[in-house]
């Protein structure tokens, strides 16, 4: 009998990569193990639920045989692989599959993830990056070897619903719109302004929106009156379609959470972190310096309604401060962005002391001045919905463009 999509999975994830993941990432093995199964039935979820749009399905099958393409030995989309560095052309096509699955809702889906798992959401995003490369090779290998056409691919998944509604956690299939079509190349475009992104029009906009406000209500509830209270996260979760400007090859993680940089530097960073995708862009010279191109902190804290940075964010800093180091021809501007809650004007200047502060900070830590300029932009620019307590947490960021490289 031939074995599930979920059963081959679940061979990957032997104890040792568990482990290694539960290590690195500071958290419980069972935990882990959990949090690992829950992304990878996530992301099949929302291939099923394109998978009775034959556009969708097509584009999917695409994007799963080029990923089998590019891996030359077979296994090496497994997690042991993925840890000691992988593929990193996949873990690239990984970070497509989840924009094209998840597109705005990938905070949501990361925090539904984390809840159920008992993990926070940025670790939670941590392992759905992870776990996408392995989605495309379990489905690879099973379109190689049953010879799946694209409408082969999408039977498949259909007669898997079952295993695989048991895999996701509750909630994710109303967050990703059961039935919902794929977003096309089109839909997925981003609306670029001067100095920010504006989330593009996607056609089952509504039932996403829907779906995130009963969503936010339960996130903030869960919340409310505990540690996170007095604080504001700056984009702490990894969302592909928020952080660059629809370029997935932008934004290529970093399989095994390590960058060592030209001056012999090692950080260890989670995957899809800001970090990773700065030092990829300027390591890329075939992507242009542009005014479009921002990428959001994921690691910051502040203080609620101010300025003062909150100590957890000193890692991320030093790293970017790192990384400036390691390249003496960067220079970037610095954004900050809020919601649309309250007043306008203090939202404006809360916007630029929180981008200042970032850019002080880093000033601090050894990067000449002349190389960095801050500016605040309020409530301008919003890529989630601010009807949402999840889409607010969105749109209060910190985000970086590269200027000079």
């Amino acid at each position: 009998m031939t074995a599930t999509l979920l059963d081959s999975f679940r061979s990957m994830l032997t104890p040792d990569a568990v482990s290694s993941v539960a290590s690195r990432l500071g958290e419980s093995e069972t935990s882990i193990s959990r949090g690992l199964t829950s992304s990878f039935g996530s992301i099949l979820l929302g291939l099923l639920n394109r998978a009775h749009d034959p556009g969708a399905i097509r584009e999917i099958h695409s994007l799963v045989t080029q990923a089998s393409a590019d891996t030359a030995v077979q296994g090496s989309d497994g997690l042991g692989s993925i840890l000691k560095g992988g593929n990193a052309g996949n873990a690239t096509l990984g970070n497509r599959l989840l924009t094209m699955i998840l597109g705005g809702n990938s905070s949501a889906v990361a925090d539904t993830i984390g809840r159920s798992s008992g993990l926070s959401p940025s670790v939670a995003s941590s392992l759905l990056s992870m776990v996408a490369p392995m989605v495309l090779g379990v489905l690879g290998r099973r379109i190689r070897t049953d010879g799946l056409s694209a409408s082969g691919l999408g039977s498949l998944l259909a007669n898997e619903a079952e295993s695989i509604r048991s895999a996701a956690p509750s909630g994710i299939a109303s967050l990703l719109g059961t039935g919902a079509p794929a977003a096309t190349s089109s839909a997925r475009r981003t609306t670029i302004t001067p100095d920010g992104i504006r989330s593009g029009g996607m056609g089952w906009a509504w039932l996403a929106v829907a779906a995130a406000v009963i969503l936010g209500i339960i996130w903030f509830a869960s919340r409310a009156g505990g540690p996170a209270a007095n604080q504001v996260a700056m984009d702490t979760t990894m969302a592909p379609a928020a952080s660059v400007a629809d370029s997935a090859d932008v934004q290529a993680y970093s399989p095994s959470g390590k960058i060592t940089l030209p001056t012999g530097a090692t950080l260890n960073v989670p995957e899809g972190s800001l970090e990773s995708q700065i030092v990829a862009f300027i390591n890329d010279s075939s992507l242009a310096v542009d005014k479009t191109t921002w990428f959001n902190f994921d690691r910051l804290l502040f203080e609620t309604g101010s300025a003062r940075l909150a100590p957890k964010s000193s890692a991320q800093l030093q790293n970017v401060a790192a990384i400036f180091a390691a390249y003496p021809k960067v220079h970037a501007r610095i954004g900050g962005y809020t919601d649309n809650t309250g007043d306008a004007k203090a939202n404006q200047k809360l916007s630029e002391d929180r981008a200042k502060s970032v850019m002080d900070q880093l000033v601090s830590l050894g990067i000449d001045k002349g190389r960095l300029e801050a500016e605040g932009y309020g409530d301008q620019h919003p890529v989630a919905d601010n009807a949402t307590e999840t889409g607010r947490a969105q749109n209060r960021r910190i985000a970086l463009r590269i200027t000079e490289k």
